[in-house]
């Protein structure tokens, strides 16, 4: 997982076949903003998953998970 700036927490999400680096590698700082950008599971850095884990209940959960490991409530 990839951070850029200090502040407010933004989650990016990258789509299939990319990654979280592609993401941030793009934006400008931003005051006031931490940019994160995780690589989903499966993708870039991430480890690899088990066949069958890459349905959108997956994913949900993964980000669900993700966001309370980093205190994000919303």
């Amino acid at each position: 997982m990839l951070t850029k700036g200090q502040g407010r927490p933004v989650v990016l999400l990258h789509g299939n076949g990319s990654l979280g680096e592609e993401i941030l590698s793009a934006l400008p700082p931003v005051e006031g903003v931490l940019w994160i950008a995780p690589d989903r599971p499966g993708y870039g850095r991430s480890d690899p998953l088990p066949e069958g884990c890459f349905d959108p209940l997956s994913q949900a959960v993964w980000l669900d998970l993700l966001l309370s490991e980093l205190g994000i409530a919303r």
